[in-house]
């Protein structure tokens, strides 16, 4: 109801069809580097509304954008971000899943358990009074980490896998990523969506709900 009637008042929106498509399409892209041009295109609106539309959500505290991690800060403000709604059972009810079975199945499943890890790390800093420190780390090679926390004086590498299961080379990512120049003693930690936890290969794997 908040998003659909009263943070449209909000913001004016005399369209509301337009802003309707726009908050579900963004939804769609939780847990992805944001194009604002792409989202503005798809949702029929010019890309100055949807960077205004994607702000309100942000300090409605309904969506998060979450940086690169880079050496260089400037970068940080040049690359694109990753969308993350901060309520993955709202992301569901704008997707029409209305069951556990349908989202089983859903081929966001694994981004919206990313968001569900997100939300939660933010929540943890914030219940502290503090700004999570939280990037997203990819090179140009491919390699890529769900979560970096950067918290000065250490860093902690975050993988998020939805499978029950913790599969032979799932680790691969973060061993690689504990391995680069600037990363030495760098934690890693698995999340996943089983009820194990265990340690492998000095990475920490830590089930949803002891994470």
């Amino acid at each position: 109801t908040y998003v659909e009637r009263d943070l449209r008042e909000v913001l004016r929106v005399l369209d509301l069809a337009a802003f309707e498509r726009f908050v579900r399409l963004a939804a769609a892209r939780t847990g992805q580097e944001l194009s604002l041009s792409s989202l503005a295109e798809d949702a029929g609106i010019t890309q100055p509304t949807a960077r205004q539309w994607m702000t309100a959500l942000e300090v409605a505290f309904i969506a998060k954008l979450v940086p690169p991690h880079h050496e260089n800060f400037g970068k940080r403000l040049r690359k694109r971000p990753k969308l993350f709604f901060l309520d993955s059972g709202l992301v569901c009810f704008l997707l029409g899943m209305q069951t556990p079975e349908v989202l089983s199945r859903h081929p966001l499943r694994g981004a919206i358990f990313e968001t569900f890890v997100a939300g939660e790390l933010l929540k943890c800093f914030a219940n502290r009074g503090r700004e999570a420190p939280l990037y997203f780390w990819r090179d140009a090679t491919g390699h890529e980490i769900d979560f970096v926390l950067d918290m000065g004086d250490r860093r902690v590498g975050i993988e998020v896998k939805a499978g029950e299961t913790v599969g032979a080379h799932v680790t691969d990512g973060l061993r690689w990523w504990r391995s680069l120049k600037g990363n030495d003693g760098a934690r890693g930690v698995l999340i996943h969506g089983g009820d194990r936890p265990s340690v492998r290969d000095g990475i920490v794997i830590r089930p949803w709900f002891l994470a």
